[in-house]
């Protein structure tokens, strides 16, 4: 009993497993609150509203996501490479200017063209909520940046805070104005004040409980260097941002909301499974921005150590998904989403590329490799465009599966092979 004990102190004094198990926290109750939602919506709408719902969103989410302009994933880089220094106040001052900035002249490019943004959305009845869309934009940027400074920081208990505060008030005012009121302003209503919500929740954190503790901290101009990163990574953001949703969208338009509603119900089954790969790999990612000779075959092995129980794990979740499909899709969604379940797995080779290249893809962003993540990444958006066109009108909702998982095998392949020629590189 005293050797359990003392190995359990053992566990809880390591740095890196205690960020990690915070990290699987944080990723475990956003399953949660995520599929609770989505079964939610799902069951209240017919397959037709959902498919509608889906369009929209799939809109939205490629506006509020592009918004943040590389920001956020540029600040995680910079926050991780001068954690524990004395530079730590400079790049938050650095971070948050910019992303003061950026958020700002987003919304009010959004709001000067907005008219002209609706003029895309083909549903009248969806028209009238753009404006309540770039608010939540606006305040989802400030969000994700909070929870970007504690990731390059490696203080993800306070993600958990962040992130449970976004989805359970979300999902609380969801349940009670979509009941009331079965419409999509109060969907986005609901989405636009739980970011504002989690955004001071993560402003007050960072401010009191870390930024104020700081102290003797020198001033560093980073302003350039940052902004300089983020612009890969905002290409890149685009372009994965587009092949996330391209499917959905493209659908819609040349099949229907029927044909979006089933593939929708597959694609968010689908959708936050990746995010076991990040819960693994964001503890430990931040660790290789000080990638060098002394450390490189430490680090190296801790690499694929990490990215065999990823193979492993995504195995075992397709041949659940792929075998029990049959079984749980009617249960969750009702006896009507059957017609969902060829298109759940005809995602599941997604699915597994997705997931590896998501773990692949954060190593390249913190050694600073972005740019070759941004050329992978184009190369499956112009592949999933072409295959759409090609597969939908012929196979609906089928096709669009088969389209999205051919086309992001290029960047399984190539991120991977820039990962471990990295890794096989000695950094002095």
């Amino acid at each position: 009993m005293k050797y359990a004990i003392n190995f359990a102190k053992k566990l809880l004094s390591n740095k890196l497993i205690k960020e990690v198990s915070w990290s699987f926290l944080t990723k475990g109750s956003t399953f949660i609150w995520f599929y609770a939602l989505q079964i939610f919506l799902i069951r209240y709408m017919s397959i037709e509203e959902w498919g509608k719902w889906s369009y929209f969103f799939s809109i939205l989410n490629v506006v509020v996501l592009t918004s943040e302009l590389g920001i956020n994933v540029s600040s995680k880089k910079f926050l991780a490479q001068y954690n524990n220094s004395i530079y730590q106040k400079a790049v938050i001052k650095s971070t948050l200017k910019l992303r003061l900035i950026a958020t700002s002249i987003v919304a009010l490019i959004l709001l000067i063209f907005h008219q002209k943004l609706a003029t895309y959305i083909v549903e009248p009845e969806l028209k009238k909520h753009i404006l309540l869309a770039i608010l939540f934009a606006s305040f989802y940027s400030f969000q994700e940046y909070f929870k970007a400074v504690f990731e390059g920081f490696h203080r993800l208990k306070y993600n958990f805070i962040i992130n449970t505060s976004e989805h359970l008030s979300r999902l609380l005012l969801i349940f009670l104005l979509f009941t009331t009121f079965h419409n999509f302003t109060s969907i986005l209503f609901s989405y636009a004040f739980s970011s504002f919500f989690s955004t001071c929740v993560g402003f007050a954190l960072m401010y009191f409980l870390f930024y104020k503790k700081l102290k003797n901290q020198k001033t560093k101009p980073l302003d350039k260097d940052i902004l300089r990163y983020s612009i890969p990574i905002f290409v890149m953001a685009v372009g994965g941002y587009l092949s996330l949703e391209v499917d959905t969208i493209m659908l819609s338009n040349m099949k229907g909301d029927y044909e979006t509603g089933i593939y929708s119900t597959a694609k968010k089954i689908i959708q936050n499974l990746p995010h076991i790969s990040l819960a693994m790999s964001v503890g430990l990612m931040p660790i290789f921005a000080k990638l060098n000779q002394n450390n490189i075959s430490e680090l190296r092995k801790k690499f694929y150590n990490l990215l065999k129980i990823n193979i492993i794990v995504y195995i075992l979740l397709i041949t659940v998904l792929v075998n029990f499909a049959f079984f749980f899709i009617p249960f969750i969604f009702g006896e009507e989403y059957t017609v969902s379940i060829l298109p759940l797995q005809l995602l599941t080779p997604y699915l597994f590329l997705i997931s590896i290249s998501h773990y692949t893809g954060l190593f390249l962003t913190y050694r600073g490799l972005v740019k070759k993540c941004a050329i992978n990444l184009t190369i499956t958006v112009v592949a999933n465009i072409a295959l759409n066109f090609w597969l939908i009108p012929i196979y609906g909702a089928k096709g669009a599966a088969i389209a999205t998982s051919v086309s992001y095998f290029p960047y399984f392949l190539l991120n991977f092979l820039a990962a471990k020629k990295e890794l096989s590189i000695v950094k002095k």
